[in-house]
């Protein structure tokens, strides 16, 4: 029999026998494709020479097995796909148990990585019908989206003030044990701040006593954005995007580059300030992409940036136009993880770094796909890429991944229909991820939580809550989701997802106005700071609105204690919780104000006798002054108020509230 007819055989059985769903053109993809590949000891592919000492396979059993794999996939590929449900999740391929349970999958034809990568990517280049695929989101919701929590069997989504444990706040974090970057930064006894001037940013250090404000040092960080800031023991660490490479850092001229093809990188500073006043560059790293967001977790820094491709001439023999880069190194294929095989011409970029070692990178990964959200705990990383279906409906992947001692694992993804607002729709507790989504299919739109388990398969849902209206707000402490709906009332919900298989709606507790930052405040107690109110002329929700919420027996919500601010305000806590500052046990609440005439202030609240008290109401004199660019933070018994774009720092006694400026 000649290799025709036995073409011919093979065709005519294929077209008359049932194809298992294992063979499904999804689910083969799914098998070979959404699995980081094994990494060899040296992270790099192996030479031509090495591979060529493998066994050799004979060529009429290779060619026999393609038409067979041929047929069968060309086959499959004509059957209709069946309708999806509302919550679309993957079911868990064999390779992806290996990766959960510590098997690493076999890494044979790493390099054929790079050709795929340059297929989808050469591919999404040339489409013309972009309504297909996932649409790419442009909304940078991660910069200000909190974090993750994690702890023993129940991961607490709780962010207090560190106060139990050391006497000076830090920054509003969403997931205890998960630290995050900001602008201004304390150890107790001096403040670290980083602001924009005419030529980069500068990194200042101030001494703090009270009303004893002494300057040290001022460092100059040339031709560069530093978007956020880690202080870690006598080490800062500035993160951001480089403008170009003409400046030159005090230090390190090499810092400051521009990626292949102008695209953007990330940067990564680590600077030794055991001598405040003359602090001293000790590492530069650099990775593709514009800077996202990062997280710092027992010592080790993960940072995550966007990597775009804007070459049109995609070819596997030049990796460095379209595959990110480690330090100026290409990541090799192993470290490339392709969830889909989706078109796209986009990563997003994960690396870990221990700050004890800053001299290297300790891993890297580079997700395929327009991943913009994420969500860490101690334990895991969630990234989420948000989109839309052929029918103009909302949906949203997302990848799951081990992050333990900073070394990446893929383990698991998922599909749902829904849009997730940010990081704080996310929390993972014993083991299951609870998020909270907004679904609309251009007619009707409703809201909803969903639960999955370790393998991102649906284990429970509730859905059509908040009719028509989309989340503002969510919050999670423990086992109950806290959201804020919004288009004509405020809507708060309290879910218990304790049974994951069965959430359950505890209380629905509808308001006017609406919060778009809630918080945990202890002892059964809940803030949210949004918009209400009510002007003469009929115009609603054009103050600022501060809301204390009693959490009850069964998790029902009573708003207890309200209060609005000037007319036509403004408040910058929705869009960046860092701006926030909130101390749990002496039950204060502070954050920036900015009026409709342009006067910037900054409030601090007290709750007390069943009401809210303003303690602190500072005007910012300088007009240069941003809400954003404001901080508030406490040591010991004095609170700062620091203008990072003004360059002040005012303080003030607890006790009385009353300057204590020299």
């Amino acid at each position: 029999m000649n290799e025709q007819e036995i073409f011919d055989r093979i065709k005519k059985e294929a077209d008359s026998s049932p194809v298992p769903d294992s063979l499904h053109p999804e689910k083969m993809e799914e098998t070979l494709s959404g699995v980081r590949q094994k990494r060899r000891a040296a992270r790099f592919p192996l030479r031509q020479s090495q591979a060529s000492t493998h066994r050799r396979i004979p060529r009429t059993a290779l060619a026999t097995a393609a038409c067979l794999a041929l047929v069968l996939i060309t086959g499959l590929a004509l059957r209709q796909s069946v309708v999806a449900p509302e919550i679309l999740l993957p079911e868990t391929t064999d390779a992806q148990r290996s990766v959960q349970t510590g098997e690493a999958p076999d890494g044979h034809g790493g390099e054929k990585t790079y050709d795929t990568v340059c297929r989808l990517i050469n591919r999404y280049q040339n489409e013309v019908h972009y309504e297909t695929s996932m649409a790419e989101n442009d909304t940078s919701l991660v910069p200000h989206a909190p974090h993750e929590e994690i702890g023993g069997t129940d991961d607490s989504f709780a962010a207090t003030s560190k106060a139990g444990s050391r006497d000076y706040s830090d920054t509003d974090t969403q997931v205890e044990d998960v630290m995050e970057g900001d602008i201004v930064k304390t150890d107790g006894s001096h403040i670290y701040t980083i602001w924009k001037n005419t030529v980069g940013y500068t990194l200042s250090i101030y001494q703090v006593d009270g009303g004893a404000t002494k300057f040290l040092s001022a460092t100059r960080i040339y031709n560069q954005n530093c978007n956020e800031m880690y202080l870690d023991g006598n080490r800062v660490v500035l993160l951001g995007t480089p403008w170009d490479e003409s400046g030159a850092d005090e230090n390190d001229a090499s810092a400051d580059v521009i990626g292949v093809d102008d695209s953007p990188l990330t940067s990564i500073c680590v600077y030794d300030v055991s001598r405040p006043e003359k602090p001293k560059k000790t590492a530069s790293l650099s990775q593709s992409g514009r800077f996202n967001t990062s997280r710092l977790c027992d010592g080790v820094l993960y940072t995550f940036s966007n990597y775009q491709v804007f070459a049109s001439d995609c070819s596997p023999e030049k990796p460095e136009k379209f595959v990110p880069q480690i330090n100026g190194r290409n990541i090799p294929p192993e470290d490339i993880c392709l969830t889909d095989k989706k078109s796209d011409n986009s990563y997003m970029v994960m690396t870990s770094l221990v700050l004890d070692e800053p001299e290297d990178f300790k891993d890297s990964l580079a997700a395929f796909g327009n991943f913009d959200t994420c969500y860490v705990n101690t334990r895991h990383i969630y990234t989420v890429k948000s989109g839309y279906d052929s029918d103009n409906s909302d949906l949203s992947a997302i990848a799951r991944y081990t992050c333990e001692g900073g070394v990446f694992r893929y383990d698991a993804k998922a599909q749902i229909r829904g849009q997730i607002k940010n990081s704080y729709c996310l929390h993972e507790y014993r083991e299951n991820l609870c998020l909270v989504y907004t679904r609309s299919d251009g007619r009707r739109r409703t809201n909803g939580l969903a639960v999955m388990d370790g393998n991102m398969k649906l284990i429970g849902e509730i859905s059509d809550l908040g009719i028509d209206e989309e989340i503002y707000a969510s919050y999670f402490i423990d086992n109950i989701a806290y959201f804020v709906t919004y288009r004509q009332t405020d809507p708060v919900f309290a879910v218990d997802f304790s049974n994951p298989e069965k959430p359950e709606l505890k209380s629905e507790l509808k308001l006017p106005g609406f919060s778009d930052y809630l918080h945990s405040f202890g002892d059964g107690m809940l803030v949210g700071i949004g918009k209400g109110g009510k002007k003469a002329d009929g115009n609603e929700n054009s103050r600022i609105k501060l809301s204390l919420f009693s959490i009850g027996k069964n998790y029902e919500l009573t708003e207890t204690a309200t209060t609005l601010l000037g007319k036509w305000s403004e408040c910058s806590a929705g869009e960046d919780h860092r701006t926030v500052f909130v101390d749990e046990t002496r039950r204060l609440v502070g954050f920036c104000t900015v009026s409709a005439d342009g006067a910037v202030k900054y409030f601090v609240f007290r709750y007390q006798n069943g009401r809210w008290e303003k303690a602190l109401s500072h005007t910012l004199k300088d007009s240069k002054a941003w809400a954003e660019d404001v901080r508030g933070l406490r040591i010991g018994e004095y609170f700062y108020v620091v203008d990072v774009s003004g360059v002040t720092i005012h303080a003030y006694d607890i006790r009385t509230w009353k300057s204590v400026e020299a």
